[in-house]
């Protein structure tokens, strides 16, 4: 009965599931039509990507790990519900990382500045580099999003990692600049390494939203050189070698954001939105090259349909994709509890298998 009522609904509204043909959990309805949501989107980055980020849940992983490096004092994995901030309170405090803003480089005449949190003491092996983008539809954010994420992969795994202050539409930097910039910003990770006891091998693009939207572009710019090299370092390469993104987008093609394309290129011209729209779209530029991939999206989120077909596509294009879709959430799920633990911890095996993290000793 509930199956059938279930297959009523789904004709009667015109929803359509939201789950990958090999799901990793779970199948939930999504409406067909994100183009629809446009403006929504746009006002819903806005405010989403501010969000209170107290945590109710904890991970397995992410709770062992960083308990026994001494950084958190130990409670009950069920019982705690203040791992993010206890993992601000070590930036806040510094205490075993090091946290610091720095000018990184200049493009095309903008101080392009960065978050840095890295672990107080290194190990003597080489070790990861996270690089991450926020979100905010390419008007808002800032790059203290990720800063938690950032201080448990310095304290626990010894990574060097790197929020991007990016350029934002309201300073009039249009697109593609936010390309130039964190393409730059991978150059000059690498052109620090030797110096930082960084492994060039191993480094990570992670985005939210708009965040995700460029770590898949940067990506795939490697291979079309769409966009040049821009602020020097051109010895180094642009390119990340996995990328981690929370509720991208990736075909703006079948699934409209025109308002967003519009404030990007700084035109209302419909032919111009076209080629932008097709120019910004991940899904149209991916070869076999592209590096490997975890996407995390809630199935209520209106890019979760496009995040699965990209998923699909890079599977069959032979790419290690892998996606978790997390059932009833939203856009920007991970930043509230309880998603930033389970968010976390799936980030976390990823890396380890894909990249060989190592807890610090």
């Amino acid at each position: 009965m509930f199956i059938i009522l279930a297959l009523a609904v789904l004709l009667l509204t015109g929803i359509q599931s939201c789950s990958p043909a090999q799901p990793p959990n779970i199948a939930i309805i999504m409406a067909n039509d994100q183009g629809k949501y446009g403006d929504v989107i746009m006002e819903m980055g806005l405010e989403l990507y501010n969000l209170e980020k107290d945590l109710s849940e904890n991970s397995n992983v992410a709770g062992r790990n960083i308990r026994s490096h001494g950084r958190i004092e130990e409670t009950s994995l069920e019982d705690s519900t203040t791992l993010k901030q206890d993992l601000l309170d070590i930036v806040e405090t510094q205490n075993g990382v090091v946290f610091s803003r720095k000018e990184i480089g200049i493009i095309n005449g903008r101080k392009l500045m960065a978050e840095i949190i890295e672990p107080e003491t290194t190990s003597y092996h080489k070790r990861p580099a996270i690089v991450f983008l926020h979100g905010g539809v390419y008007r808002a954010g800032a790059p203290d999003q990720f800063r938690a994420q950032a201080a448990f992969f310095a304290s626990v795994y010894g990574c060097y990692t790197l929020s991007l202050d990016y350029s934002l539409t309201p300073e009039g930097r249009l697109w593609p600049e936010p390309v130039l910039e964190t393409s730059y910003a991978i150059r000059w990770v690498r052109s620090i390494a030797e110096k930082n006891n960084i492994d060039p091998d191993r480094i990570v693009l992670s985005g939210g939203s708009a965040g995700g939207h460029l770590s898949g572009i940067v990506a795939a710019n490697v291979q079309t050189r769409r966009y040049p090299a821009t602020g020097g370092l051109t010895a180094f390469s642009s390119r990340p070698d996995v990328l981690v993104i929370f509720n991208g987008y990736f075909d703006l093609v079948k699934y409209p954001l025109n308002p967003q394309v519009q404030q990007m290129i700084g035109s209302e011209d419909a032919e111009k939105v076209d080629s932008a729209s097709r120019e910004l779209s991940t899904i149209y530029q991916v070869d076999k090259n592209f590096p490997p991939v975890l996407q995390m999206v809630g199935t209520r989120d209106p890019f979760c349909k496009q995040s699965i077909e990209f998923h699909e596509k890079l599977q069959s294009l032979g790419v290690h994709s892998e996606i978790e879709t997390y059932e009833g959430r939203n856009h920007a799920f991970f930043n509230k509890e309880p998603d930033f633990g389970l968010t976390l911890e799936r980030m976390e095996k990823f890396l380890i298998f894909r990249q060989g993290f190592e807890p610090q000793n």
